[in-house]
């Protein structure tokens, strides 16, 4: 499978809406999904119009484009989850030295500003 990033990979038939939305769906993204929770983008297979995506509890699991546009939402690479997943270290350390700072990237995770 041919990881593809390019909305020029997308189907005609997708509305500007969900390719826009795509675009920040690409392989390496951390989303989450309201049934499965937290994951990443693994890859892109434009021949089958879908995304795979790593769950905690589904890996490797096919969304077709236009649902994975519809149900997943991007995280950015600040969210306490994507620290997490990609630097646990880090954060523990972090959350030593400064624990208010977690607490204030948890509350931003959260959608509180």
């Amino acid at each position: 499978m041919e990881s593809e990033s390019s909305t020029a990979t997308l189907p005609e038939n997708i509305s500007s809406a969900v390719a826009e939305k795509l675009k920040a769906l690409t392989p390496g993204t951390y989303c989450t999904h309201r049934s499965w929770g937290f994951g990443q983008i693994k890859d892109w297979d434009a021949a089958n119009d879908s995304v795979t995506i790593d769950f905690k509890s589904k890996k490797g699991h096919l969304m077709q484009f236009v649902y994975a546009a519809e149900s997943l939402t991007p995280l950015p690479t600040d969210h306490i989850l994507v620290q997490k997943a990609q630097a646990l270290d880090a954060l523990k350390q972090k959350a030593q030295n400064d624990p208010v700072a977690v607490v204030v990237d948890g509350i931003r995770s959260l959608g509180a500003q």
